[in-house]
């Protein structure tokens, strides 16, 4: 472990973890961030990220927390994805093989030429809202409703 004695701007002590705060780290670490577990200590999120750079046994404990946790965590979605769960298998396959979803829609006007547009600002609230009518009726035929 680090030497952690010097002394602290302005004369003050240099913060330091007990040995039950660097074992609570450790279990901390698989429920809660950097940032609350400084909270939960209650000093500075840099002194906490000082005292994890300056040791490396504190910050192993840090990462070891997080990485039981994603084991626990991650055993148990390959559990429910290995019986079949949708949701489960979705999940793994966007987080850890890339999957998007995605909607890409390409518009082409006559003969794959550039789409022409419509000036609205001419049209009558009638024929404008004749239009509505009838662009609703197919966004139902389409969806089925």
């Amino acid at each position: 472990m680090a030497d952690r004695s010097e002394g602290g701007p302005g004369g003050r002590p240099a913060k330091t973890l007990t040995y039950e705060q660097e074992v609570q780290l450790e279990a901390l670490a698989s429920v809660l961030t950097a940032e609350q577990i400084a909270d939960r200590f209650g000093m500075a999120r840099s002194t906490l990220f000082k005292i994890m750079a300056e040791d490396p046994e504190i910050r192993a404990r840090f990462d070891m927390g997080k990485a039981k946790a994603i084991e626990e965590i991650g055993g148990k979605l390959m559990e429910k994805a290995r019986k079949g769960d949708t949701a489960s298998i979705i999940f793994f396959l966007k987080t850890q093989a890339g999957w998007r979803e995605t909607s890409k829609v390409e518009l082409t006007g006559p003969q794959g030429g550039p789409v022409q547009t419509l000036d609205v600002s001419k049209l009558s609230d009638a024929a404008l809202a004749e239009m509505l009518a009838v662009a609703d009726a197919q966004k139902e035929d389409i969806s089925g409703d």
